[in-house]
């Protein structure tokens, strides 16, 4: 089993896939036209993420980690409560 990172033209990660046979590559017609990488033997740390874009013209890896929202902030306040809402006219 090869691990394969899809590239889209623009650099940003098309797909990531595990696949039996590289071979199967040409034969999917969305992934034959695409860059591609097999970091099967990468190690762990270096795995391409989603968030992950490749630098075409350095031949390197833009290493964009996601925002995580810290657990219990709210980000729009409630006004009032929400079951309010729920209840309607009545």
């Amino acid at each position: 089993m090869r691990r394969i990172a899809f590239i889209n033209p623009d650099g940003t990660v098309n797909n990531i896939v595990v696949l039996a046979d590289i071979s199967l590559i040409a034969e999917h017609d969305d992934w034959k036209d695409l860059r591609f990488f097999d970091y099967t033997d990468w190690a762990p740390e270096d795995h391409p993420r989603t968030t992950w874009t490749y630098d075409l013209e350095n031949e390197s890896w833009n290493k964009i980690e996601p925002t995580v929202v810290p657990v219990g902030e709210v980000l729009v306040p409630l006004e009032e409560p929400a079951e309010d809402e729920l209840l309607g006219d009545n």
